[in-house]
């Protein structure tokens, strides 16, 4: 299948714990043979802050540590949805992308029926900032994937879409970084706490021995 991601950033985890579980699932597709594009905004705060602190040397390092994953960076005026999602099978929208493009993805998922439109909860905004979540217009998509109980019952219990999944499937992977104590590979979970200055997964937060 060919897959499309859009996402906040997929380059970038400063301050944004989220392109861990991002680029775990990337790769998990890629691993079973799929096609997979990721769009993220050009300006995306993540990333502008990694480069601002850190240089282009974080993202040297994403590349090493991720040779499958590519990032493909948009601008509200260059973004072409007829062209990004021409082929497409499934597309997943992340929730931390503008409610603008969250609605556009859906209309245009409504006009041209030919692939599945998921919405990826990995956050805890339903919770924390519901107005802004409620705000977004899901009525196009075909389901959300909600990560744990409590965010998927939120969906159910608000309205806000038609059908909202619990992911809990693990993939095992290999670390980019070697933890004290620890063996090269881990079982990701597909979660993370904290952020890391590099394109290596902190596997003191995102990783667990096998």
């Amino acid at each position: 299948m060919r897959v499309i991601v859009f996402c906040h950033s997929l380059l970038s985890d400063w301050n944004h714990g989220n392109a861990h579980f991002l680029r775990g699932v990337c790769s998990d597709l890629v691993a079973r043979g799929h096609a997979v594009d990721v769009y993220e905004p050009h300006d995306a705060w993540s990333l502008q802050n990694l480069l601002s602190e850190h240089g282009d040397g974080p993202l040297q390092e994403f590349a090493r540590a991720y040779p499958t994953l590519r990032s493909i960076r948009y601008t509200a005026g260059t973004l072409d949805l007829d062209t990004a999602l021409a082929d497409a099978d499934r597309v997943l929208v992340h929730e931390w992308n503008a409610h603008a493009l969250v609605k556009a993805i859906g209309q245009h998922r409504h006009a041209n029926p030919h692939y599945r439109l998921l919405f990826h909860d990995t956050h805890h905004r339903c919770v924390t900032d519901p107005g802004s979540m409620a705000a977004y217009d899901l009525r196009h998509y075909d389901g959300v994937l909600a990560f744990g109980n409590v965010i998927r019952d939120l969906y159910r219990k608000q309205g806000w879409a038609r059908q909202a999944r619990r992911g809990t499937k693990r993939r095992t992977i290999a670390c980019s970084v070697r933890c004290p104590g620890r063996r090269a590979k881990a079982t990701w979970c597909g979660s993370a706490t904290g952020a890391t200055t590099s394109g290596r997964p902190n596997c003191t937060s995102s990783c667990w021995n096998r």
